[in-house]
């Protein structure tokens, strides 16, 4: 097995290792349905990361060095833990994709497979997970990309919303909404500061922009759970930055953002009309734009699917720096995810998404 009896001296493995022949749990052993989910889930997820791994290693290697001095393809965490970044890579994966309730089972057997304690193994996913996230920022491969959105592909994704029922007239190309991540009861004097009176939990919050492609295109937070939508489109300034990026490509192709009510009519974002008086016209524009701007939803509720860890409340704790980041990572591994699997936004709206090269062109974009 690639990670069974790996050791910091051990030769850095090939790219693509994969873990297909994990095994999960003891052999003879009758797992409740809650942990066979769990298992059947992550033996999913695991091509995912063997494939995305072998486009990654390169870049892997020759990233990692703010992370291990000693040597480039090998990660050391702030404990000194040393792995290879593919099995690096792997931990995570595994880890990232087990629910709460499967939690302790995955542990103890991937202290088996990996030949790794629990506290290492959490010391290298939270390592992976920061450099994850340093990396997305500087690629910044989950905001608004200009050179892949092109006015071309823009308009297959109006032509498809609208192949769907959007009323002519009205070039809708993405969706947006927001979402309230739940997190552990905060400390006294920050209660109120990540409280949501519209959700009544406390939470982080942030807002997601998705493509009838099924892929998150741009993705804001997070910010404390006081904060209501609108907040969050001034603050990413997305409308802001479509515009400016138009302006130096000398380009205009006008589109529209459509998100729910609390957005408020803009330029370039649409929104139901309100009221209790509106007409039949209005009432169903509201239906059928209801319809399609449901696919958003489905773009967040993958992440949640795919990565249960982050779905836990008690592990996202407000005065942990890294808690933030959990599910910005795991919406960019979902993205990787539908690059290669699809996904039921995808098939609704019968257009593919971009192959995992082209989405990690930003990888390498900015080496």
């Amino acid at each position: 097995h690639p990670g069974a009896s790996e050791s910091a001296h051990a030769d850095p493995p090939t790219q693509g290792t994969g873990v297909h022949s994990i095994s999960v749990a003891p052999s003879g052993v009758q797992m409740p349905q809650h942990e066979r989910s769990a298992v059947l889930n992550f033996a999913f997820m695991a091509n995912t990361f063997a494939k995305s791994s072998s486009i990654l290693s390169p870049t892997l290697r020759s990233a990692m060095k703010d992370c291990e001095p000693h040597e480039c393809g090998w990660l050391s965490t702030s404990k000194r833990a040393s792995v290879s970044c593919c099995i690096a890579w792997h931990i995570h994966g595994a880890s990232v994709c087990t629910p709460h309730d499967a939690c302790l089972l995955m542990a103890v057997d991937m202290e088996d497979v990996f030949g790794r304690s629990q506290g290492a193994l959490c010391e290298i996913f939270l390592t992976m997970v920061k450099w994850l996230h340093r990396r997305i920022r500087r690629t910044r491969v989950l905001q608004w990309d200009h050179e892949r959105l092109t006015p071309e592909l823009l308009a297959v994704f109006c032509n498809s919303i609208q192949a769907k029922g959007c009323p002519p007239g009205f070039p809708v190309g993405a969706f947006v909404d927001g979402k309230a991540h739940g997190v552990c009861r905060p400390p006294e004097d920050q209660q109120e500061v990540f409280y949501s009176g519209h959700k009544r939990i406390h939470c982080f919050k942030y807002q997601f922009i998705s493509t009838p492609d099924g892929m998150t295109v741009d993705m804001y937070g997070p910010e404390p759970g006081r904060h209501a939508d609108a907040f969050l489109m001034n603050a990413s300034r997305i409308l802001e930055r479509i515009a400016d990026g138009n302006r130096q490509r000398g380009r205009d192709d006008f589109f529209m953002l459509y998100g729910d009510s609390g957005y408020g009519m803009r330029d370039r974002l649409a929104c139901p009309w309100k009221g209790a008086h509106i007409s039949d016209e209005q009432a169903a524009f509201n239906t059928a734009m209801s319809n399609v701007r449901v696919s958003v939803e489905w773009v967040i509720g993958h992440v949640g699917e795919l990565f249960r860890f982050v779905s836990w409340e008690r592990w996202i704790q407000v005065s942990n720096p890294g808690s933030g980041l959990y599910l910005r990572v795991a919406t960019f591994l979902t993205n990787l995810h539908v690059t290669l699997y699809h996904s039921q936004t995808g098939q609704f709206f019968g257009v593919p998404p971009p192959s995992l090269g082209d989405y990690l062109h930003a990888f390498r974009r900015y080496e």
